[in-house]
């Protein structure tokens, strides 16, 4: 028998070996039924010592991933927003704005409180407020009162504008530093040629609220863009107007952004006072009761029945 004889005929005898290692006890039972190459018996007894663990085992590397999949598996499912206040931020109130202009401005965070007065007077998204550049607030030497930009999201423009407050702010950000029209107008804290990160943006606006008292878990960036906006409708109920400024396509997207309905049907619900209106109402069935037995006793008094009503 040459070599390649032998190479076969050892291929042969531990393939089967080889293979039955690799099941388990009940795929080795089942194989010894329909084995006939190589006795059951002997098969297991060399498969299952361990002196033949190096032969047989499987070439094949684990894969991480398989191991990771397993054990994500194995693990509860927690939901992302467990313990978070999920839903709408609400918007913040005039006196909780002046707070935290107050509050930065003492601190003399002055590219903070560039940020925050134009977060409330743009009502810009996050994303848009991060990625405004210097010729989209500046012409020349002075800061816009109003400005154009292309919303991220939809791409559609957008207008809004700069109050006295955020252009004093801005031109004391602006001050002293050598910008091109083309820089962002809030540069990255790693790398200055990026813009800030909404990440960033978004600890920022942790930081503030947690400044005056407030839970940061309950508020968020939208509260800063949803902050004039309600404003503006509570003191004017011009809907349309509100959806031009916030830049949205359709005029449900700004109810529910609002929550226009639930503010006005919570409105009108407080309007009205359960036992004023029933003690009113109650008087007002007595006074038309007592009318109308006394019309039914003339009537009957005319017609000398004694009938007792």
């Amino acid at each position: 028998m040459g070599r390649p004889g032998i190479v076969a005929f050892v291929w042969s005898t531990l393939s089967p070996i080889a293979r039955i290692h690799r099941m388990s006890v009940v795929e080795r039972i089942h194989a010894s039924v329909w084995n006939y190459d190589v006795p059951a018996l002997v098969l297991h007894a060399l498969a299952s010592a361990p002196d033949w663990e190096p032969l047989f085992h499987s070439s094949r590397k684990e894969d991480p991933m398989e191991t990771q999949v397993i054990e994500a598996k194995t693990m509860p499912f927690v939901p992302w927003n467990k313990g978070r206040v999920s839903g709408q931020k609400p918007p913040l109130k005039p006196r909780e704005v002046w707070a935290i202009r107050v509050r930065l401005h003492i601190s003399d965070r002055v590219r903070d409180l560039a940020l925050f007065n134009l977060a409330i007077d743009s009502k810009l998204r996050g994303c848009d407020l991060v990625h405004l550049r210097v010729e989209d607030v500046m012409q020349a030497d002075q800061v816009r009162t109003r400005a154009l930009i292309s919303q991220r999201k939809t791409g559609a423009p957008v207008q809004f504008e700069i109050t006295e407050q955020a252009r004093a702010a801005l031109a004391n950000w602006l001050r002293g530093k050598t910008l091109e029209a083309s820089d962002w107008l809030f540069p990255g804290r790693v790398d200055r040629n990026k813009p800030m990160t909404t990440r960033q943006y978004g600890r920022l606006v942790d930081e503030w609220i947690a400044a005056i008292g407030l839970s940061p878990a309950a508020y968020g960036t939208h509260s800063l863009r949803r902050t004039k906006a309600a404003l503006i409708y509570r003191k004017t109920g011009d809907i349309r107007a509100v959806q031009l400024l916030l830049g949205h396509t359709k005029l449900d997207s700004t109810v529910r952004y609002l929550g226009v309905e639930v503010e006005d049907a919570l409105a009108i619900a407080e309007s009205i006072d359960v036992w004023h209106a029933a003690g009113r109402a109650g008087a007002a069935g007595s006074t038309f009761g007592n009318r109308r037995i006394a019309a039914v006793r003339s009537v009957v008094g005319c017609c000398s029945w004694n009938v007792r009503i």
